[in-house]
């Protein structure tokens, strides 16, 4: 597998806490391209608040956002990953690697 993210379409399902943090330094050591990553997070005022913060696109639509992405990385608590991983399951693909952590 290619390694350089930069290149890639990457979805960041949960940039709360955890995976904000992630976002950020992957983009602020240019492991990530802004223009290719997205990110979710529950409420529509967090997302236009992150999008300004961090300058990409941030929405509460993980179905969209993993559809659109190359690799999906799923940075939410225990008890939400299941229901993240069913609600993208009809549009993952085979060749697109999900991680998740928590």
């Amino acid at each position: 597998m290619d390694r350089n993210l930069a290149e890639k379409r990457v979805a960041v399902l949960g940039a709360g806490k955890m995976g904000g943090i992630l976002v950020k330094a992957l983009l602020e050591k240019k492991l990530l391209s802004p223009k290719l990553t997205t990110a979710t997070v529950q409420h529509e005022e967090r997302a236009a608040t992150l999008t300004k913060k961090l300058g990409i696109r941030v929405g509460t639509d993980n179905v969209a956002a993993a559809k659109k992405a190359d690799i999906v990385l799923v940075c939410l608590k225990p008890q939400a990953v299941s229901g993240v991983m069913e609600e993208i399951r009809a549009s993952a693909r085979p060749e697109q690697p999900v991680n998740c952590s928590f």
